[in-house]
């Protein structure tokens, strides 16, 4: 079997690092979907591959990915929710099944830092992932410090600067070296945006071990503004909070073995070591795709019956909810 597809172009931005592969993972996605399909078709006569929208699926992708943040709790997560829940009532007449539970997440209230010599400013922030259970807030009035600019944070980078006490930036792309940093007795880290990154970088920003070490995230535009700064204050506030979370299923009723179910599923959250801009487009594809699927079943529907989940908490590890 050959399928022949068009080249998407899919930004993942710098935190994912997978956008080279995502026209790789169409094309697996789409034969494994076929091949699926050929199973559950309403005439074993009609073999024919469904027909996919590659427009119209990257459209989805573009929207969706607009909404912002989709780890589990964000508001880009609430958005998407209401986006595939309006797709099945509104568009194929069919009402999804909310499956709620709670989870635990790290939320961000505020991040922020303000620029308080030679000149005044502010300029967004965005906190990094917990170091295990520890959130690494600061208190709601935040920290003050001399900036110190230590580039990639080799150890040269360091000699004859002054860290202990002062709030150090630094390249994203220093893979754990925050942690000389930390260890030289800074009171925060500052990662400046790079043009592109890896999964091994992002993983590298934090720890499984609690310690309490604020790290956050500017972006490149901003840096520009903060650069020239010479006492700055960090302010970076979040909570562990317990949300409700939900799984979206479908169904669409098999017409010869009703009894019999296949369930196709994906998960619409995301995940980013900076959680406020969780909007991975590469996750997108899975979601894309089965909202096609489901315009076909619609149209031919099914020999067996067919479950198609859309999972929430998948970053946070929730295996048994999907055996709930």
């Amino acid at each position: 079997m050959f399928i022949k597809m068009p080249k998407i172009s899919l930004d993942d931005g710098p935190m994912r690092g997978y956008s080279r592969r995502c026209s790789l993972l169409i094309v697996i996605t789409v034969i494994v979907a076929s091949l699926i399909s050929q199973a559950v078709l309403s005439s074993p006569s009609n073999q024919a591959l469904f027909n996919i929208d590659i427009n119209r699926m990257e459209k989805i992708i573009d929207e969706i990915s607009a909404f912002g943040s989709r780890m589990t709790g964000y508001g880009g997560y609430y958005k998407t929710l209401d986006y595939l829940s309006n797709f099945f009532s509104s568009e194929l007449g069919i009402t999804p099944i909310k499956h709620v539970y709670q989870v635990l997440v790290p939320l961000e209230k505020e991040t922020y830092i303000e620029i308080l010599s030679p000149y005044h400013a502010r300029i967004k922030a965005y906190a990094l992932y917990p170091n295990s259970v520890n959130p690494s807030s600061t208190s709601p009035e935040g920290i003050k410090g001399e900036l110190v600019y230590v580039g990639a944070g080799k150890f040269s980078d360091f000699d004859g600067k002054k860290i202990e006490g002062s709030i150090v930036a630094m390249d994203f792309n220093s893979m754990d070296d925050w942690l000389k940093a930390a260890n030289l007795g800074a009171k925060a880290v500052i990662f400046i945006e790079p043009d592109s990154t890896t999964y091994q970088e992002s993983n590298a920003k934090f720890l499984d071990t609690p310690i309490s070490f604020p790290r956050v995230y500017v972006k490149k535009s901003d840096w520009e503004t903060l650069k020239h700064a010479k006492e700055i204050k960090l302010a970076s506030i979040v909570q562990w909070t317990r949300i409700n979370a939900t799984n979206l299923i479908v169904e669409f009723k098999g017409t010869e073995n009703p009894d019999e179910i296949v369930i196709l599923s994906t998960h619409f959250d995301s995940w980013s070591v900076v959680p406020a801009l969780a909007n991975s487009r590469t996750e997108l594809i899975p979601v894309a795709l089965l909202m096609e699927y489901a315009r076909y079943l619609k149209a031919h529907p099914p020999k067996y019956t067919v479950l198609m989940v859309f999972f929430s908490g998948h970053w946070q590890a929730l295996g048994e909810r999907e055996n709930s």
